[in-house]
């Protein structure tokens, strides 16, 4: 999300937070050096404290009349979620068996213009991956299927990635366009969560492929794969590559947890490995938790710690 603010939700000065002496309400300076900080601005923050916008910029410059309590304890419930998040541990990109195998699948791809398929379990670490490979790749555009997938949105989101203006009306005239820009280009097209495709969406797609010849990786669960043995055949012969990621390794599972806390020991990292069954977001989620317990008790993260919150998070 962009912390510009937009003309609506900006007035008094340019960074939209304006200059007042005192406040009557309380937590306003907090909530103003927060916003400079972050460079959220008004409409951000009215999202946040679930207000609106006018109510924020009244706040802001001391003229609002309205529940004083109300809207201090919004500001305080802001100001506090924000204090533990960043006090919350962060990790970093990290290489892993699975994402290097992604990224050679995606230059692959890439270079031949091809169509690629990718299947993994849940929670290994495949949309992570495909993010970074976009964001270390300019010609490569990054979509994110969901539940609320058709053809109108496929390529409404293929046209706002490409920076183009939306076409209105018929669905061949939005493809057409798409296929003039995208012609004689070197773009890679990932679509993630691929299972959510259907049948009418493989077609615009393998249309896209042809005509302007660019790469397209699809990737997603094992439901793709069961979709995609349901096509025609004239589909399953354009698809150059198929690859069917594995677990992490032991490896892989000190990576991601040491990139989260570097001392954790061999010991924790073996528990992390077998009880999560190498998922990278349950390893990362378990840490986190781990970490939050043991700062409160002052004690180092241990494996009575780590086992504790393995646990709750397979019983949830």
């Amino acid at each position: 999300m962009s912390g510009e603010a937009s003309a609506t939700e900006k007035s008094g000065t340019q960074s939209g937070i304006p200059e007042v002496a005192t406040s009557k309400v309380a937590g306003i300076n907090e909530l103003k050096k927060l916003m400079v900080k972050k460079n959220y601005n008004q409409g951000i923050i009215a999202r946040k404290m679930g207000a609106s916008i006018t109510v924020v910029s009244q706040v802001l410059r001391n003229r609002y009349t309205g529940n004083i309590t109300k809207i201090e304890k919004k500001i305080q419930d802001v100001l506090e979620r924000e204090q533990v998040r960043a006090k919350a541990l962060k990790g970093s990109f990290v290489d892993t068996s699975i994402s290097k195998r992604i990224f050679d699948i995606c230059k692959m791809v890439q270079i031949d213009k091809d169509i690629g398929i990718v299947i993994g379990k849940s929670g290994i670490g495949k949309t992570i991956a495909l993010r970074e490979y976009a964001n270390r790749n300019t010609e490569v555009i990054y979509l994110e299927a969901d539940c609320t997938y058709t053809q109108t949105v496929l390529l409404d989101e293929l046209m706002e990635q490409l920076g183009t203006a939306l076409v209105r009306g018929r669905i061949h005239d939005k493809q057409k366009k798409i296929i003039e820009i995208l012609k004689g280009s070197d773009k890679l097209l990932i679509i993630d969560q691929a299972e959510f495709l259907k049948r009418m969406d493989m077609e615009i797609l393998r249309t896209i492929y042809d005509k302007a010849d660019i790469g397209i990786v699809l990737c997603g669960l094992a439901e793709l794969e069961r979709f995609l043995l349901q096509m025609p055949e004239y589909i399953h012969t354009r698809i150059g590559l198929r690859d069917v990621l594995g677990r992490l390794t032991k490896t892989d599972v000190g990576v991601i947890a040491r990139n989260m806390k570097q001392d954790l020991s061999d010991e924790i990292i073996e528990i992390l490995y077998k009880e999560t069954r190498s998922n990278g977001r349950g390893i990362v989620k378990s840490i986190k938790r781990a970490y939050k317990v043991a700062k409160y008790e002052g004690k180092k993260i241990s494996i009575n710690i780590v086992k504790k919150m393995v646990e709750m998070l397979r019983a949830a």
